[in-house]
């Protein structure tokens, strides 16, 4: 009497049919947006590393298209604010993180709560503009953000940092600004208007500044 051999291979070996790659769920909507403003900070952080080195000519042709101005102290003061407000919008989002990833919650409170209560105060389409030659304090930052959707906060931010539909990181902006209370289209305009509104700048050919030649400080005040 004859016994089949025993198929070792598939009995002790790795299963025929590979595992499937192991399934990541999505980020919260709080981390999402955490990791979206941090990367934003990162963008305006690099682009004050580059205002304060050298530049060489053909990124210094580029820096008056993202702004529609070439007065270095002007820009910076424009990416200082900007990255003042995405710190304490990263601030808020963490405060609010656990609101954020419950959705469901608010529109329960709302169902049950009279007419006057849902009633929210109106905020302006478009905030108000800073005096470009004053650096807002980070308290008045926190206050100009404090009541505003997350999508227009991101608005503003994008503008101050100059981020343009060319970037990366506009196409990452899109869906959290519409989720989020803002709207591209707007953004959009908004982008276009600061564009055309330095008399075509960035159209000539633009000298490079002597003062940019050695590092360029941003002043602190008095020395």
């Amino acid at each position: 009497m004859t016994t089949a051999p025993t198929r070792t291979g598939l009995a002790n070996g790795p299963h025929p049919v590979p595992d499937r790659p192991e399934f990541l769920p999505a980020p919260s909507r709080s981390a999402g947006l955490l990791n979206l403003v941090q990367t934003i900070i990162t963008f305006g952080k690099g682009l004050l590393q580059t205002l304060q080195g050298p530049i060489d000519p053909q990124t210094w042709r580029g820096i008056p298209v993202r702004f529609s101005t070439d007065n270095i102290a002007l820009i910076i003061v424009r990416i200082t604010r900007g990255l003042l407000m995405a710190e304490a919008l990263h601030d808020r989002l963490a405060r609010i993180a656990r609101q954020l990833d419950r959705p469901s919650a608010p529109r329960a409170a709302a169902a049950t709560a009279s007419p006057a209560q849902t009633r929210l105060p109106r905020t302006p389409a478009i905030q108000p503009y800073w005096d470009d030659t004053v650096l807002p304090t980070k308290q008045e930052i926190a206050a100009l953000i404090r009541n505003r959707p997350i999508g227009r906060v991101l608005e503003d931010i994008a503008l101050d940092l100059g981020i343009l539909p060319s970037d990366k990181l506009w196409q990452r902006l899109n869906l959290p600004i519409i989720s989020n209370g803002g709207d591209v289209v707007r953004l959009l305009k908004r982008t276009t208007r600061q564009a055309f509104s330095g008399n075509h700048v960035w159209l000539r050919e633009l000298p490079v500044p002597e003062s940019l030649a050695p590092p360029l400080r941003v002043a602190t005040g008095p020395s």
